[in-house]
């Protein structure tokens, strides 16, 4: 939430420019939410990096500690929370 609050309040010019030149309430709020959604698609391709760190380690002698099944889990809840967490600021700049 802290993330996604500081770049509202950082593009506070831009997003006032956006409503005067006719940009209406929903189409801010979905380009915030948007925004906070490829942050969420970008987690996804950390959990596939970490996959393969793992996989690497386990072919140097080290046995393999990552689940996939717990990396999904991490996944959905980083992508709903920060989903979420961005709606409040999203609403606030609309």
């Amino acid at each position: 939430m802290a993330i996604s609050w500081i770049g509202v309040r950082e593009r506070t010019r831009e997003i006032g420019t956006r409503r005067a030149l006719g940009a209406t309430r929903a189409y801010i709020f979905v380009q915030i939410v948007w925004e906070a959604g490829v942050l969420s698609v970008r987690l996804r391709a950390g959990r596939g990096l970490a996959s393969e760190v793992a996989t690497l380690l386990a072919q140097a002698a080290q046995p393999r500690v990552f689940d996939y099944t717990s990396g999904r889990l991490v996944v959905a809840v980083a992508a709903g929370l920060n989903l979420s967490f961005a709606g409040i600021p999203a609403r606030g700049a609309a």
